[in-house]
């Protein structure tokens, strides 16, 4: 919980707020209140840095995040464990998994 989030913000966050980096980073989180709690850190720092991905994500919205990230639009897509457990979305545009 609180380390986990302590740790992150310590050291991940920072590499993804590098101005220059680079796009296609999968920020992968294990439950729907770290998903709310990692997605209201990111947009307090950045609105346009990442899309977002959950298991509550309508289709529409779903293809919306994945085609952001499959053209580079957005640095960074923040997804759930169970989103991908129920959805298996494609996801292309992916290089780094965190």
């Amino acid at each position: 919980g609180d380390a986990r989030f302590e740790a992150f913000v310590r050291e991940v966050l920072p590499e993804l707020l590098r101005p220059g980096q680079r796009a296609g980073t999968l920020l992968l989180v294990p439950s729907y209140l770290d998903f709310v709690r990692v997605r209201n850190r990111l947009r307090a720092e950045d609105a346009s840095l990442c899309a977002e991905l959950s298991e509550y994500s309508e289709a529409a919205d779903a293809a919306r995040a994945r085609a952001a990230l499959r053209d580079g639009r957005v640095r960074v897509l923040l997804y759930t464990e169970r989103a991908h457990f129920f959805g298996r979305h494609a996801l292309r545009g992916a290089r780094h998994v965190v």
